[in-house]
């Protein structure tokens, strides 16, 4: 089974194993992270939503942080979007 879910203005097919990476995630490693905006189940039988799955979740564990944003020697600074990465327990 794989779920597709929104999160951080994009969207990502996933299903349980999976490691993506995302915009941002709050809490630290470690934390449970649930995506309530799920906008389609696949399987045997998928599930279309209208925009979204009524009370479908997918559940992730957050992996990672992402590492303070780099600066050059110049005067100039590159700014980069933080992200982070989760794994997805259930789909």
């Amino acid at each position: 089974m794989f779920a597709v879910i929104k999160t951080g203005g994009k969207q990502y097919s996933v299903s349980a194993g999976d490691i993506i990476t995302v915009m941002a995630l709050d809490g630290a490693p470690g934390d449970k992270v649930t995506f309530d905006e799920v906008l389609m189940l696949g399987g045997d039988t998928p599930t279309i939503g209208a925009p979204t799955v009524a009370g479908a979740t997918v559940s992730a564990e957050s992996s990672s942080r992402p590492a303070a944003p780099s600066r050059s020697l110049s005067r100039s600074v590159v700014a980069r979007t933080p992200s982070a990465s989760a794994a997805i327990v259930r789909t």
